[in-house]
């Protein structure tokens, strides 16, 4: 392995990379950079308790009690979504204070949000669901209004593990687990009128982020109870083909035009042993490497109630030259905004 070197940008949280902005997070503000990560300015922030606020800026009670922002999403008229513990809130093109506009009441929040041109925000139900209860997807068009646009019957998943604009195919593909039965890759493309199956029954369709491609679909397992892989899904044929193995479950991917990058966490697992967090990189067509593997900090007995320790990529730019990361739970970086070049990712895969 070659491991690439990365530069630490501060102890802010990077959530979205487009047009040349950086959007990251420090507790509940929302910051910009423009001139990538050398420098923060403050866009926004949420109204929240002090003692929130006390959590959100603290590294590690961040990994206990998930406060802060998640995810976000930016419309084209600059409106921005973001989920935070408890709700989905808002942000006005112009405005400098999110606003609540939808509060979460099954688990804690959604894996991400998702925004798709024309058509609206979008995100699916994640909380533990012992019962198999119905799962619902909500969407809305402005950001403001919410409403229930699809519901998974019922004992058919366990949860929604994400949502994903598919520019190729001006669709959203919807990740769903946990056991066999449940985990599935499905698909819509009229704005969850239908929502069509295009493949479940196997822990290789077990997915917490896809990215999509012209020819297909980048399939990063997520399994605690198999070997993981970055796969590539043929939409034709419905078969895999396996691109690399991973060390551990996937839960994070970014694309920069042609270049990939998908991490994996350190989840309890008697199939992924490995202590440490790895970062992977390359293209549809292959040439996939690891281009770096993290240690990680360890609380002992304490670690069962803390975010699995993971880099958490933000979503990339095509006219970027870096890819950032988050780094929770790392050792000699927890709590801070990781920088690569993409020059140094390229030349170290070829």
């Amino acid at each position: 392995m070659n491991q690439v070197d990365c530069t630490d940008c501060g102890p802010v949280r990077p959530l979205l990379l487009e047009r040349g902005v950086l959007y990251a997070s420090y507790g509940y503000d929302l910051m910009y950079s423009v001139d990538e990560g050398r420098s923060f300015s403050r866009l926004a922030s949420y109204n929240v308790s002090r003692l929130k606020k006390y959590v959100a800026y603290s590294r590690h009670a961040v990994r206990l009690f998930r406060e802060g922002f998640h995810s976000m999403a930016r419309a084209d008229n600059g409106t921005i979504v973001a989920v935070v513990r408890g709700a989905i809130v808002l942000l006005e093109a112009g405005l400098h204070e999110f606003k609540c506009v939808q509060t979460i009441t099954r688990g804690s929040r959604p894996l991400n949000i998702c925004w798709v041109p024309r058509k609206g925000f979008y995100f699916g139900e994640y909380f533990s669901n012992p019962r198999r209860d119905s799962v619902r997807i909500y969407g809305s068009p402005d950001g403001w209004n919410w409403s229930v646009v699809y519901t998974f019957s019922r004992g058919s998943i366990r949860h929604v593990h994400g949502l994903y604009y598919d520019y190729y195919r001006d669709g959203v593909w919807v990740l769903t687990g946990d056991s066999d039965d449940e985990s599935g890759l499905w698909f819509t493309g009229d704005g969850f009128n239908t929502l069509d199956v295009v493949l479940k029954g196997s822990q290789n369709a077990r997915a917490v982020v896809v990215v999509p491609t012209e020819s297909g679909l980048i399939v990063p397992m997520d399994s605690p109870i198999t070997r993981n892989y970055i796969q590539r899904l043929d939409l034709n044929t419905g078969s895999f083909t396996r691109l690399a193995e991973l060390p551990g479950s996937a839960f994070y991917a970014s694309r920069v035009n042609e270049l990939m990058l998908i991490s994996t966490v350190v989840e309890p697992s008697d199939i992924n042993t490995d202590s440490r967090v790895a970062l992977f990189a390359g293209t549809e067509e292959g040439g996939w490497r690891c281009i770096g593997r993290y240690p990680r900090t360890s609380f002992g007995l304490l670690d069962r109630y803390l975010c699995y320790p993971s880099l958490i990529l933000a979503p990339g730019d095509a006219s970027s030259r870096c890819v950032f990361a988050y780094a929770m739970g790392v050792k000699d970086y927890d709590g801070r905004c990781l920088r690569w070049s993409l020059n140094d990712i390229q030349s170290s895969i070829g």
